[in-house]
């Protein structure tokens, strides 16, 4: 069986059975061109960043050194050859560093600021990409000494001794309600270590002894450091009825 097959303005006839095949060089042009299809742009990520430590919640005393630590990493560069910089909100820059061949990004700092510290850790690379994480830090400072005096100034032995705050330790991270007050007393220089609060009973006293009151406050963290002020019990004191 035959049939017409009319190809532009070709008219001819051909058998049913024949195959029509592109020339070889043509299918290879085809080819070549579905490759480059499939090729990608080369695209360069920013470098991988993390804070290790300081851990979430970390509080140091001021003018405690601390050691800063993060790991870094980017596709293209060694860790060494990124430029790694930490840096503090309260501080500003607190130094570059030269991370390890496994990434470790470390910085040992002391004298930071008293408050909480918002860090960052930057890496940046060859071509510019920078990646960032981010820690937190609080620095303690301690609360101030507080400014006491005892009432009456001139106390007999019929007197209770009442120590007095004239003005309250202030603290730089906290409200001064959330500082505890420590009271120490001592009779001739011995310790009364019962009597832990603001006030000695005339009971207590004797004409001639000179009493002291040591005053200081704490924050949770530290002792500020303490004030102290003295009396003697006058000794035309306490006369029988």
């Amino acid at each position: 069986m035959s049939f017409c097959l009319t190809l532009l303005f070709f008219v001819g006839c051909i058998d049913a059975d024949v195959q029509i095949e592109e020339p070889m060089d043509v299918l290879a042009d085809t080819a070549a061109q579905d490759t480059s299809v499939l090729t990608y742009p080369d695209i360069n990520a920013s470098p991988a960043v993390l804070v290790t430590s300081p851990s979430p919640g970390t509080i140091i005393s001021v003018g405690e050194s601390v050691r800063l630590v993060g790991q870094v990493s980017d596709d293209r560069d060694a860790a060494p050859d990124l430029t790694c910089t930490w840096r503090s909100n309260l501080d500003g820059i607190l130094g570059q560093t030269v991370a390890l061949e496994g990434g470790l990004a470390q910085l040992v700092v002391d004298d930071l600021s008293v408050g909480q510290h918002n860090l960052t850790l930057e890496a940046i690379d060859s071509d510019g990409m920078r990646g960032v994480a981010q820690g937190v830090l609080v620095v303690n400072g301690p609360p101030t000494a507080p400014t006491i005096a005892i009432e009456p100034i001139m106390p007999t032995a019929d007197d209770d001794l009442v120590a007095q705050i004239m003005a309250a330790s202030t603290d730089p991270n906290r409200a001064e309600s959330a500082l505890v007050v420590e009271w120490r007393w001592t009779r001739d220089g011995e310790v009364m270590a019962d009597l832990n609060a603001d006030v000695v009973p005339a009971a207590r006293t004797s004409p001639g002894e000179i009493w002291s009151v040591r005053v200081r406050a704490f924050d949770g963290q530290t002792f500020g450091p303490e004030s102290q002020v003295s009396v003697t019990i006058d000794t035309a004191s306490r006369e029988a009825p």
